[in-house]
């Protein structure tokens, strides 16, 4: 146990799960950029739901103190809002919850944004 607590502290940890953040949130925006993402989303009648935790300014001063897993930087965030809103249309939880409540279908790809703590 000691030796897996170690790592999760270590800065060999940190730098792996940056890596591993960086690359994820790269090719979610490369498949966007290339136009592969009408191919690879739901469909109208499931909605897309886009989770954060913190936007930063500062993701690198932050993540010094935080955990980075849980912070996107204001330039990713607006990025990943441009590329979505080129293939979906943005809607309110609310909205899309009585469209499930009712089971009346999307007749467009719709996604919210919702932001945890």
């Amino acid at each position: 146990m000691k030796r897996i607590e170690t790592f999760r502290t270590s800065g060999r940890a940190r730098r792996w799960r940056n890596q591993v953040k960086t690359a994820l949130a790269s090719t979610i925006f490369r498949t966007h950029e290339l136009r592969l993402a009408g191919a690879l989303a739901r469909g109208p009648q499931r909605p897309l739901i886009l989770g954060y935790h913190r936007i930063v300014d500062d993701f690198a001063g932050m993540a010094h103190n935080e955990n980075p897993s849980q912070l996107t930087s204001r330039e990713m965030f607006e990025r990943h809002l441009e590329v979505v809103g080129r293939d979906f249309r943005f809607a309110s939880l609310d909205e899309i919850g009585e469209h499930l409540a009712t089971g009346r279908p999307f007749t467009e790809r719709v996604a919210a944004v919702t932001f945890d703590d």
